[in-house]
């Protein structure tokens, strides 16, 4: 029985109030600054506000209900629009597009509704790294004009689906 399957119960993004989001882990292993990724683009904020991690398992599930927005070619990445509104950018290893898809299989289709803790991504990490590329995983709010405050509620390992990571408050319209 994997991870996904053990935590069922726990599937729910628990909402703290109607301007609250608090998103889970998306996948087991140890959380890491974006500020410390070795990629300049993740490192700066570039694109948006977020956490970073360090993978050990082989599962990327969904850190809060909503809808797949974007599979990005390659299945190594993906966008998932929150149901608040939040653009989640879900980001399997660095430089991984340059894979073609070698190590990803994807779960989930553009258009389609997701649980909190649903799979999305299954990955390889042996072959990512064996292509000589980093696991450094990132979840960015893509569109951080939508976030009035966010916190980070994690350090060290988290586990996925049970871990909260992230708490948003929306930015009122």
């Amino acid at each position: 029985m994997n991870n996904y399957e053990q935590h069922t119960s726990n599937r729910q993004t628990p909402n703290l109030g109607s301007d609250v989001l608090q998103l889970m882990a998306p996948l087991d292993g140890d959380v890491v600054s974006l500020t410390d990724f070795p990629d300049h683009i993740f490192a700066s904020g570039m694109l948006g506000v977020g956490i970073g991690f360090m993978p050990t398992g082989n599962l990327l599930v969904a850190p809060a209900a909503g809808k797949i927005h974007k599979v990005l070619p390659g299945n190594h990445a993906l966008v998932l629009r929150t149901w608040e509104g939040l653009d989640l950018l879900l980001h399997l290893g660095l430089d991984t597009v340059d894979m073609d898809g070698a190590g990803f299989e994807p779960l989930c289709a553009e258009g389609q509704e997701v649980e909190s803790g649903q799979p999305l991504i299954r990955f390889d990490s042996e072959t990512i790294l064996a292509a000589g590329k980093h696991m450094h995983t990132a979840l960015i709010v893509t569109n951080k004009e939508a976030v009035a405050e966010y916190k980070v509620l994690a350090t060290g390992t988290v586990e996925l689906g049970v871990t909260p990571v992230l708490s948003f408050r929306i930015q009122k319209q």
